[in-house]
């Protein structure tokens, strides 16, 4: 996992370089592309630690330990989840979450969102192009086609998910958005303890 956590903080801070030296602005590339860097790597950790966190917190919750969490996730994902009943909430939690998140790049507003970018974005792109800023065109015409490739890849998570339901034995009227877990007992409620 540290290996992963490190490949992409590094990855980051690549990409952050090049966005930065490309798009200077009349600084000098080297000083622009590390102050850009630097800004993605610290942005990159604070969204690591955030997402870590409440991960750790969701393992806790089914018992498991958070690399067994991320493989369930990661199968699930892929259309390939485990069949262990002793993993299968955190199965079915992670399959609802995946649901509901594809169900909102669905959304129609979602959608218009992503035509207006690619519109807004495409015209930029044109006029840096027309202008000679060809390092500053450079990160955008990368991006286009990714927003461009979207909807394709939404259509494969969807056929993926279904694989997983369908390896579950899940009907497609079968909720799958929060199995009920038992409450963890605190001291702070000494009452709900003792039942």
């Amino acid at each position: 996992m540290a290996a992963q956590v490190t490949g992409v903080l590094v990855l980051t801070a690549g990409v952050g370089f090049a966005v930065g030296a490309l798009t200077d602005g009349g600084e000098p590339a080297l000083r622009s592309g590390a102050g850009v860097a630097a800004i993605a790597i610290t942005f990159a950790a604070i969204t690591l630690a955030v997402v870590w966190r409440r991960e750790s917190h969701r393992a806790r919750r089914f018992g498991l330990p958070f690399a067994q969490l991320v493989r369930v996730a990661r199968d699930v994902r892929r259309g390939t989840p485990p069949t262990d009943p002793a993993v299968r909430p955190a199965v079915l939690e992670a399959l609802g979450r995946q649901r509901r998140a594809l169900a909102f790049q669905r959304h129609k507003s979602y959608r218009r969102l992503r035509g207006c970018l690619l519109a807004v974005f495409s015209l930029l792109a044109v006029v840096q192009l027309a202008t000679g800023s060809y390092g500053s065109a450079a990160p955008i015409l990368v991006w286009l086609p990714l927003l461009l490739l979207g909807p394709l890849m939404l259509r494969r998570q969807e056929r993926r998910l279904d694989a997983a339901e369908r390896s579950l034995g899940l009907t497609p009227d079968t909720p799958t958005h929060r199995p009920k877990l038992p409450r963890p007992r605190t001291s702070e409620n000494p009452e709900s303890a003792e039942n």
